[in-house]
């Protein structure tokens, strides 16, 4: 038999298996991409927790306490002022009797109606007691109030307030410096800069006590996000730690593994975390344990559900391992060996 042009063996055939290989990988990516951001609502990958509804929905009886828990926190936290309105004085007489001796009904109708007041500053006036004695050679001045730091014309107040605005609401410093200016405060950006780093040095001490407590937990969960920088082209990134209900935020200008070896150094136990390789410095030293998280096979899975619908099956399984953890967090036992079992009896079926 004549061999035919796919018998031969040569460079040129194997580049071109190597390209065809990575062009069917270009192109799933590209499938992927498109059915992400142009794709139906139908071809998203729900999130997990709307999985787990349809499987557990929420008691009635919880649902309904939520609305009473928030108008008791409303009640606690929200200043009432009562303002009074009189009967017009047109309507003080009665039209059947003409008498004008009218009596009150009860504390009167109530009706509320939320407002909001826009924050505002409080200027505090420290006036020092001085003393003088009347030999002339004696004269004494009250101390001065306690500041956290020194010589500063800012409480710890406004200082909590910047921060907070930054990190948890994230709000720019110049947006917030547009704010203090409408309220007729104008601070600069540059100041709003000072203070804030004035605070991370401050709790530089709390910084360094979590980073211990979040490398002592035994199950350590991490990721890393891209962040842009001012400079032209250049990526920076903020790798997060997470253990229990503590959070550990890290940035670093790259990608490399030099930062979780700086925060979990030579901690032991598991490590939740995707197979990025620059986790390999910590789990290829024997002390942490590389465990695979399930929300990223999620992903691969659901992108297979086209070519392969038994990945279905596969979905499943994943759901009902969220499944336990949703059961045992509503029974109170997370991390008890009933909680244990439960998982034990999942994974066996």
């Amino acid at each position: 038999m004549v061999p035919g042009p796919e018998d031969h063996d040569c460079g040129w055939k194997q580049r071109a298996l190597e390209l065809e290989d990575k062009l069917s990988t270009v192109v799933g990516q590209l499938e992927a991409l498109n059915r992400q951001v142009f794709g139906k609502k139908s071809e998203k990958m729900p999130p997990m927790d709307r999985e787990v509804r349809k499987k557990r929905p929420p008691d009635p009886a919880v649902t309904q306490e939520r609305p009473a828990q928030n108008a008791e926190l409303r009640a606690t936290r929200v200043v009432t002022n009562d303002v009074q309105h009189a009967v017009p004085a047109d309507q003080r007489r009665c039209p059947y009797c003409e008498s004008s001796k009218l009596k009150p009904v009860g504390q009167g109708k109530e009706s509320f109606v939320w407002d909001y007041v826009p924050g505002y500053f409080r200027r505090q006036r420290h006036v020092r007691e001085t003393l003088a004695c009347t030999c002339g050679q004696y004269i004494v001045t009250a101390p001065g109030p306690d500041h956290s730091v020194e010589s500063t014309r800012y409480g710890d107040g406004l200082r909590a307030y910047i921060v907070t605005s930054k990190c948890a609401d994230s709000l720019p410093l110049y947006r917030l410096a547009k704010q203090f200016a409408r309220l007729g405060i104008p601070i600069a950006r540059s100041t709003l800069t000072d203070l804030f780093h004035q605070v991370a040095r401050q709790l530089a001490p709390l910084s360094a006590r979590l980073v211990q407590l979040v490398a002592a937990s035994e199950i350590v969960l991490a990721d890393e996000t891209p962040l842009k920088m001012q400079h032209p082209d250049k990526k920076g990134y903020v790798w997060t730690f997470i253990a229990d209900n503590l959070i550990v935020y890290r940035f670093s200008p790259s990608r490399s593994g030099e930062t979780p070896a700086a925060v979990l150094g030579d901690s032991t136990g598991a490590l939740v975390v995707d197979m990025y390789t620059g986790y390999n410095q910590v789990t290829s030293t024997g002390k942490r344990t590389r465990s695979g998280c399930l929300a990223h096979a999620r992903r691969k899975l659901f992108d297979a559900l086209s070519t392969a619908p038994e990945a279905k099956t596969g979905l499943d399984f994943i759901r009902d391992v969220y499944l336990v953890e949703h059961d045992a967090k509503a029974a109170g036992v997370v991390r008890t060996t009933e909680h244990l079992r439960m998982r034990q009896a999942c994974s066996n079926r």
